[in-house]
């Protein structure tokens, strides 16, 4: 029973929608990211402090997201080539 629930996640997430299932999660990430990156310039720019957290949470969350955008694209592309195919 576990083996056929696996099976069936698994292939909903990297065969039929990648890009809603590991890019969109990735992009979000990666916009977070963004966001905690202009709230370290801003608290720089105004204090001249720069924060080892923020610059951790910016550096985590931009890799993260790049990563899962990639791969969601990744996945997204070998699935439309294995549908040419017809395989």
């Amino acid at each position: 029973m576990f083996d056929g629930v696996l099976n069936t996640v698994i292939g909903l997430i990297a065969e039929k929608r990648p890009l809603l299932y590991i890019g969109l999660p990735g992009f979000i990430m990666f916009l977070i990211g963004v966001f905690f990156g202009i709230l370290l310039l801003q608290q720089y720019n105004q204090m001249k402090y720069f924060s080892l957290a923020y610059a951790m949470l910016v550096s985590i969350f931009m890799i993260l997201g790049a990563i899962g955008l990639f791969m969601g694209l990744t996945f997204h592309v070998l699935t439309r080539l294995r549908a040419i195919n017809g395989k």
